[in-house]
């Protein structure tokens, strides 16, 4: 009997204890609600490829052939191209800072200029609806812009305040006398052509000797000098398939999707090698089409004078004699840096230089 009334006091006594604690216990407190984490960027990869085109009077960064005005001013162009890990949308940010000699004469999707900046939503597939060449309004009185469906590749969708493409597209201009300084330098003197080396180390790639007879091209590889080193040009006497086929290697070599080495090929092919009908790169439904008929006068007084810009359209290419080669990246960041947010895994700009002489 003892043994129950204490186990019964005990109890009662454990009770008491715990009903104090309780009372002495502050209120429990709620912490703030904690949002869930915004998805973090799988990834992607920035592609681009463009053309450095250089000659007496001028200077341009541009991607397609285009066409030359009466005034010597070539026209060609940059393309950008995304290519997502992962089918995600996400918000991209991406700023051309170009060196100052340069100006901005044409770009797509519009956006900014001081500096160029474009803000993309990236999702999906698409494809680009591009200003008609007649109402693109380019400053120098002829546009890229309507070409850009030529271009499009295997990028994915951007969307930059409601315009939408599956690229990024602008062209640089500069006057002569002002350009940039190039690593290499093209002489042409009474005893033949020559090339300087002043600063190109590790060049990408091959480089051509490319040359219009007035009747067929012509190519002959080059071994870059060292630099501070001077060598003649020899003399082009190949077949132009060699270098065709070399240049397409080229671009894939570099890092290009087979889409984006056509692309590259459609805008280039007949402006550096002649005659697109010859090439076995590029199919009939993808060749360049003819200058609108109110350019052919242009056209026949262009093609009349010797070292200058050809259309390459009507069997030759757009030069007489030009010198090509690729750029290191060191060299391309130096003409226009790229600057993206979020930053991408993987950069490939793949910068043709063409110097006319």
């Amino acid at each position: 009997m003892r043994t129950a009334l204490g186990m019964i006091l005990l109890l009662a006594a454990f009770s008491g204890c715990g009903s104090n604690d309780d009372a002495a216990r502050p209120p429990a407190t709620v912490g703030p609600t904690v949002a869930p984490p915004t998805p973090a960027v799988s990834g992607y990869d920035l592609h681009e490829w463009g053309v450095v085109a250089i000659r007496p009077g001028s200077f341009e960064v541009a991607a397609g052939a285009g066409q030359r005005a009466p005034e010597a001013m070539a026209v060609d162009k940059p393309v950008l191209y995304v290519h997502p890990a992962s089918s995600d949308p996400f918000e991209l940010r991406l700023t051309v800072t170009t060196a100052p000699a340069l100006s901005v004469v044409e770009h797509f999707p519009p956006t900014g200029i001081a500096p160029l900046t474009w803000t993309a939503r990236v999702s999906g597939t698409c494809e680009g609806i591009y200003p008609a060449m007649q109402d693109s309004r380019c400053p120098d009185g002829y546009c890229e812009i309507g070409e850009l469906r030529l271009y499009e590749a295997d990028g994915a969708c951007l969307d930059v305040a409601g315009a939408r493409a599956p690229l990024l597209f602008y062209r640089l201009w500069a006057p002569g006398g002002t350009a940039p300084a190039m690593p290499l330098a093209v002489t042409r003197e009474r005893s033949g052509v020559t090339v300087s080396n002043g600063g190109l180390r590790d060049a990408p790639g091959h480089a051509w000797r490319i040359t219009w007879t007035g009747t067929v091209t012509r190519v002959a590889p080059v071994t870059l000098p060292a630099v501070g080193s001077t060598t003649p040009l020899p003399t082009a006497d190949g077949d132009v398939q060699v270098a065709r086929r070399t240049l397409r290697a080229d671009l894939r070599e570099q890092g290009l999707t087979e889409p984006e080495t056509d692309a590259f090929m459609r805008g280039w092919d007949a402006a550096l090698f002649g005659e697109v009908a010859a090439s076995d790169s590029i199919p009939a439904d993808d060749q360049p089409v003819p200058p609108p008929s109110d350019r052919s006068s242009a056209v026949d007084e262009l093609s009349r004078d010797d070292g200058i810009d050809l259309p390459g359209y009507i069997g030759g290419p757009r030069v007489r004699d030009a010198l090509v080669y690729w750029l290191p990246a060191d060299a391309i960041d130096s003409l226009a840096r790229i600057e993206a947010t979020p930053p991408p895994r993987e950069v490939r700009r793949v910068f043709l230089v063409r110097h006319a002489f």
